[in-house]
C-alpha cells in the first residue's frame, strides 16, 4: 500500500506538521510506502503510484475536484485534520473552513486526526465519516541520550549559576493568539523561575516571519534576559541539548486544546525538563511535566528532576501508552485496509456513481499553486473570460459581448460536448498555448444575460462583489450545457460563504 500525503505547497513539506506526522511514518513503516508531495509539484506518476491519497491543509475547491477525480480512478481519498479551524462557530474569520468541511467533507472516504478532541469536532461537522485517530508519531526516547543530556545541563547550571531555558516553535498564527503571544502572556512563570538563586537566560527559537514589530514589543517586556534565533531542525536539537528547561505554556482556546503532546515529548527526548503553565494539554504526562516553577526549582536544587535516570523507564511506558509508533502504524494500516475493501464493495454494488470526468473553471482567483495538481489528476481545465494569464487550457470561453461566447476546445474534448455541438467544428487553430477547434454558434452557448462585470474590469476587489459571482454562475450554467457529462468546479470559491449557484458548482 502506498500513501500519498498531499500538502498545499512545497514549503508545507518541511513544516512541523509534515515532519512530525509524515516523515516519521515514512521512516518507520514496514506496512506501506509513504510519499509527501505538494499541490504545486505533484505529477501524474505520483497519483498513479498511490492507492491512498490523504489531503492535508488543502482547503480549496481544487482539492475537492482532485479528490473526486482520484476516487473515480479507484484511489481511496481521505483528509488529515490535525488543526482545529472548525469549532469556533462565533468567529466569522473561520466560517470558510467550517463551510468547506461541512459541504465537501462527504467527498472524502475517511478522515485522520491526532486527538480525541479533534475527532469530536470532525464528527459534528461531517456525521458518518469514518474517523481514525492517528497520534503524532513521537520521537524515540533513548535512555542514554536523555540521561547524559540532563546530567550535563544540571551540572552546568550548578557550576555557572545560569539556568538555561528555551522556548521553541512557530511564533504566530493568522487566527489565534499563540506562539510568541503565549510566551509573553505566561511570562509570570518565567519571573517565578528567576525568583530562585539561578540567573534565568531564555533562548527564543522561532520562525523569522513571526518577529513582527508587535511581537517584538511584547518580547521586549519579558522579565528575564533573552536571545532570539531563527528556528531550524538542527538548532532545535542543539538548543534542547543545551537547555535544562523547555518553557512550553499553553493557552486554553480551542485551537490549542486540540493539539497533541508532541512538543513536550520532543523536549523530553533531548533531556530537557518541561515547564508548562496554563491549559493542561499535557495532563497525560503529568509525572514528567512541571506546571509550577517553584516545584521545578526545588527539584533542581535536589538534583533529581522529573525527567532523569530514575524516571525514564516509567516515562517510556507512559509514552508507549499514549502512542507507540509500531502500534500506530499497524492501526493505521488496518484502518486503511478496511477503507479499501469498502470502496471495492461500493464500486461492485452501485457501479460508477461519480462523473466520468472532473472539470475546473478558472476564474479571477485561479488557485495557482494547485494548477500542477489539476493537470496531474487529468482534470479538464476551462478558461473563463475572467482568468488572468495563459496556460495550456483544455477549453476556453471567450466573451464577445452581449450574450455571446466563443467556445474553443481541444479535439480530445469533442466527445464530451453536448451532442448538438459536436458538428460544425472549425479546423484546429493555435489558441493560447493549445491547438483547439471552435464550437459552432448555437443557442446552448448563449449566456442567460450579458456579463455585468466585463472581463477587462476585474481586479482583486471585484471578487468580493455579487455582480462578479452572478457572472460566474452565468458561465457555470453555460459550461454545464456545453459539457453535460462533466462535473464543473470553480477555482477560487473556497472562501465564498454565501449560497448561490457559483458556490454550488463544486458539488453535484
Amino acid at each position: 500500500m502506498r500513501i500519498l500525503f498531499l500538502v498545499p505547497t512545497r514549503t508545507h513539506k518541511v513544516t512541523a506538521g509534515s515532519r512530525i506526522r509524515y516523515d516519521r511514518l515514512k521512516a518507520r513503516s514496514n506496512y506501506f510506502d509513504v510519499a509527501i508531495q505538494s499541490m504545486d509539484e505533484v505529477t501524474e506518476a505520483d497519483f498513479s503510484a498511490c492507492s491512498v491519497c490523504v489531503f492535508s491543509k488543502t482547503y480549496s475547491i481544487s482539492a475537492i475536484s482532485i479528490a473526486e477525480a482520484l476516487r473515480a480512478r479507484g484511489i481511496v481519498v481521505g483528509i488529515d485534520l490535525f488543526d482545529d479551524y472548525f469549532s469556533q462557530a462565533d468567529d466569522p474569520r473561520l466560517s470558510r473552513f467550517r463551510t468547506w468541511l461541512g459541504r465537501f467533507g462527504p467527498v472524502f472516504q475517511f478522515a485522520l486526526c491526532s486527538t480525541a478532541t479533534m475527532q469530536r469536532v470532525v464528527a459534528e461537522l461531517v456525521p458518518g465519516l469514518p474517523i481514525h485517530i492517528l497520534p503524532d508519531p513521537y520521537p524515540e526516547i533513548d535512555i542514554e541520550t536523555v540521561t547524559a543530556s540532563f546530567a550535563r545541563s544540571l551540572q552546568r547550571t550548578r557550576d555557572t549559576g545560569n539556568l538555561e531555558v528555551v522556548w521553541f516553535g512557530i511564533g504566530s498564527n493568522p487566527f489565534f493568539p499563540v506562539g510568541v503571544r503565549d510566551l509573553c502572556a505566561y511570562s509570570w512563570s518565567l519571573a517565578e523561575l528567576a525568583a530562585g538563586r539561578f540567573n534565568v537566560r531564555l533562548k527564543i527559537l522561532t520562525d523569522t516571519a513571526s518577529l513582527t514589530a508587535a511581537n517584538l514589543a511584547h518580547v521586549a517586556r519579558l522579565p528575564v534576559p533573552y536571545t532570539i534565533e531563527a528556528w531550524s531542525a538542527e538548532g532545535e536539537v542543539e538548543a534542547l541539548d543545551w537547555a535544562l528547561v523547555a518553557f512550553i505554556p499553553v493557552n486554553g482556546q480551542s485551537f490549542s486544546r486540540a493539539k497533541s503532546p508532541n512538543r513536550a515529548l520532543t523536549a523530553i527526548s533531548r533531556g530537557a525538563q518541561v515547564l508548562s503553565p496554563g491549559f493542561p494539554l499535557y495532563r497525560e504526562l503529568d509525572q514528567a511535566v512541571y506546571t509550577e516553577a517553584d516545584e521545578l526549582l526545588a527539584d533542581i536544587e535536589r538534583g533529581e528532576c522529573r525527567v532523569g535516570a530514575g524516571t525514564l523507564g516509567e516515562i517510556k511506558q507512559l509514552v508507549a501508552h499514549i502512542s507507540d509508533l509500531d502500534s500506530v502504524i499497524v492501526s493505521l494500516f488496518l484502518f486503511l485496509t478496511r477503507q479499501h475493501r469498502m470502496t471495492g464493495r461500493e464500486a461492485q454494488s452501485s457501479g460508477s456513481t461519480l462523473p466520468c470526468k472532473q472539470a475546473m473553471l478558472y476564474a479571477l482567483d485561479q488557485e495557482r499553486q494547485a494548477v500542477p495538481a489539476i493537470g496531474a489528476s487529468s482534470i479538464v481545465s476551462i478558461r473563463s473570460p475572467y482568468a488572468r494569464g495563459e496556460s495550456a487550457f483544455d477549453a476556453r470561453l471567450d466573451y464577445e459581448g452581449g450574450r455571446t461566447l466563443a467556445v474553443w476546445v481541444k479535439p480530445t474534448l469533442v466527445p464530451y460536448l453536448a451532442e448538438p455541438l459536436q458538428v460544425g467544428l472549425s479546423e484546429p487553430q493555435k489558441i493560447g498555448r493549445s491547438d483547439m477547434v471552435r464550437v459552432a454558434a448555437h443557442e446552448i452557448l448563449l449566456l442567460d444575460t450579458p456579463l455585468l462585470v466585463l472581463p477587462s474590469e476585474p481586479r482583486p476587489i471585484m471578487s468580493e462583489t455579487e455582480a462578479y459571482y452572478s457572472g460566474l454562475s452565468n458561465l457555470v450554467r453555460v459550461c454545464r450545457r456545453v459539457f453535460p457529462t462533466l462535473n464543473i468546479h470553480v477555482a477560487g470559491l473556497s472562501s465564498y460563504s454565501a449560497s448561490g449557484e457559483a458556490q454550488g458548482a463544486g458539488a453535484s
